[in-house]
């Protein structure tokens, strides 16, 4: 019989792909880390997401240039192709719609954006919370915790997370 999976406390900042403060990973009794496998097929879209796009285009021209060489060579009813022709649509479909909603989510910010940011870090003493990053940058609060995170983990700022006010910072010693 094994036993159950152990956990550990840890406050997340900025969503599945942000700062996680006290993470432990989850552990079987062999001691193996148990990754969720969306989560890690979703980063790789993330991170490789024209490459995702050109496989995705080229799996749906194989979808549908088979079937229509079928047609063609054996002169086949035209309806055959219907069911070819909607898959290869829908994934066409499913291809702009990773290619567009990852572009946003990635955090990257404008050189103007990022000079904009370290002036607010500036302004603040070397501190920015979430909402005076916002306000900095004109941009939602869920776009500026994104990019704020995505520094934090190239190692541009720091996180402080205060546990007695919940209140979370980014501290940037070089603005």
């Amino acid at each position: 019989m094994t036993s159950p999976t152990h956990l550990n406390r840890e406050i997340s900042v900025g969503g599945p792909y942000g700062i996680r403060i006290g993470a432990a990973p989850l552990t079987t009794t062999a001691g193996r880390v148990q990754a969720s496998k969306m989560a890690a097929v979703i980063l790789f879209v993330r991170e490789h997401r024209v490459a995702v796009a050109a496989l995705m285009s080229f799996i749906t021209l194989l979808i549908l240039a088979a079937p229509v060489s079928l047609v063609m060579i054996y002169n086949l009813p035209r309806y055959y192709l219907f069911l070819p022709v909607l898959l290869g649509a829908l994934l066409s479909v499913i291809t702009l719609i990773v290619t567009i909603g990852t572009r946003k989510s990635t955090g990257e910010l404008t050189a103007d954006s990022e000079i904009a940011l370290l002036d607010a870090a500036h302004t603040h003493g070397h501190r920015l919370t979430v909402a005076q990053a916002a306000r900095a940058l004109h941009m939602k609060l869920a776009d500026a915790e994104t990019a704020l995170s995505s520094l934090a983990r190239s190692g541009y700022c720091t996180v402080d997370y205060d546990a007695a006010t919940g209140a979370v910072t980014y501290n940037f010693p070089e603005a």
